[in-house]
C-alpha cells in the first residue's frame, strides 16, 4: 500500500507528522484500500476514459491492455 508522510507546522511552533496510505494511489472502488495497478479503459466522451483507479480484484481484462472498473464492466460487454 503507498503511504505518504506529511508534515504540518502548528501555530504553536510545533510540528506534526502525519502518516496513511496516498488517496492518490488507492483503489477507487467504494471500501477497498489496495493499491491500484490499473486505470478504467471505458470511454464516456470526447475520446476521454473513465480512468478509474482499480486494483487486480476490481479490474475485468478486457485485453492486453484494456481494464474495465466495476461500473463500466457490463457496458462493456
Amino acid at each position: 500500500m503507498g503511504m505518504r508522510c506529511r508534515v504540518q507546522q502548528l501555530e504553536n511552533g510545533a510540528i506534526r507528522i502525519m502518516c496513511g496510505p496516498d488517496p492518490k494511489t488507492l483503489c477507487e472502488v467504494s471500501g477497498c484500500d489496495e493499491d491500484h495497478l490499473a486505470l478504467c479503459d471505458y470511454p464516456v466522451a470526447d475520446g476521454k476514459t473513465c480512468d478509474k483507479r482499480m486494483c487486480e480484484a476490481h479490474r475485468t481484462r478486457a485485453g492486453s491492455n484494456i481494464d474495465y472498473c466495476p461500473d463500466h464492466r457490463a457496458a462493456a460487454a
